[in-house]
């Protein structure tokens, strides 16, 4: 079928589908924008919890480095809210390990990414010790 063939209705119907799409990608790439939240927490005596909710982005990577060295207790960094992280936010969360930061609760897949990572960097994850 040409498009000089369609009835008007649909040409228009059409275009304002277009529009809408373009314009629903647009509001939801807004709304998307790499948002991070950081509620702090002391769970036990000497133990403080960083609950991490969001996607996890390098440019949230020096806010959250300044928050675990400010602390004095044990660090534990739970992920169990975190959808997205990038590869820099990943090589953080090896290095937190690494230097003794508790990484719990996170997805399969950031698991295993981190896991990853850590034998790239040939370190053993905690989660890989069995």
């Amino acid at each position: 079928m040409r498009i000089d063939t369609l009835p008007p209705s649909y040409l228009s119907w059409n275009q304002y589908c277009k529009n809408g799409i373009q314009l629903a990608v647009l509001f939801v790439g807004y709304l998307i924008e790499a948002m991070l939240k950081i509620s702090r927490r002391q769970t036990e005596e000497n133990t403080v919890e960083f609950a991490l909710s969001g996607r996890l982005q390098f440019k949230h990577i020096h806010e959250l480095r300044a928050l675990i060295r400010k602390e004095e207790h044990r660090v534990v960094l739970d992920l169990r809210e975190v959808n997205l992280l990038d590869r820099e936010a990943v090589e953080f969360l090896v290095a937190c390990e690494r230097d003794g930061v508790s990484v719990r609760n996170s997805s399969p897949y950031i698991r295993e990414w981190i896991s990853r990572e850590a034998g790239r960097q040939n370190f053993p994850s905690p989660g890989e010790e069995g």
